[in-house]
């Protein structure tokens, strides 16, 4: 049931720094939606649940990290990727190929496996995270973008 989850926080690198923040969030938010009904036994049960998923997510997020790290071709974090290619696939959609700038190898991937991707847009940095279109085994990743009306403007990409 956590592995959606544990997918998600590796595709955009999270690191259990962060847990702390995600946990007064989640204790500021139930305050504002139960009001007075959180006493201190409440406010204790919560976090403590709370914190008995997040370490649960932290350790199976490290054994992610270190699988993917040491899989033939495998990195931790992110790792530099140029453009090298576009194609026009139909009008609404464009396939972008992508290769490592350090010239070694990829890891492979399983069908339906996407990959986070760290993109500067208006100088700000987001995180999105595409399927993988290309076939596993080959020397590139390929995502496949199709366009929205409502979708941001141009941005160049790291794969992270």
């Amino acid at each position: 049931m956590m592995a959606p989850i544990v997918n998600k926080h590796v595709a955009i690198n999270l690191q259990p720094d962060k847990y702390p923040i995600v946990g007064e969030c989640l204790m500021e938010a139930i305050g504002r939606v139960l009001g007075d009904a959180v006493i201190p036994e409440i406010a204790d049960a919560w976090g403590g649940l709370y914190w008995e998923f997040a370490d649960r997510l932290m350790e199976a997020e490290e054994v992610s990290y270190q699988r993917l790290e040491k899989a033939p071709g495998g990195w931790r974090g992110e790792r530099d990727f140029e453009l090298v290619d576009r194609v026009q696939e139909s009008s609404e959609i464009v396939s972008f190929y992508f290769k490592p700038s350090d010239g070694q190898p990829i890891s492979s991937f399983h069908s339906g496996q996407y990959i986070g991707i760290a993109l500067d847009v208006d100088g700000q940095r987001t995180l999105r995270q595409y399927s993988l279109t290309s076939k596993p085994g080959e020397d590139h990743y390929r995502i496949s973008v199709k366009r929205e009306s409502e979708g941001p403007p141009a941005v160049s990409c790291m794969i992270g």
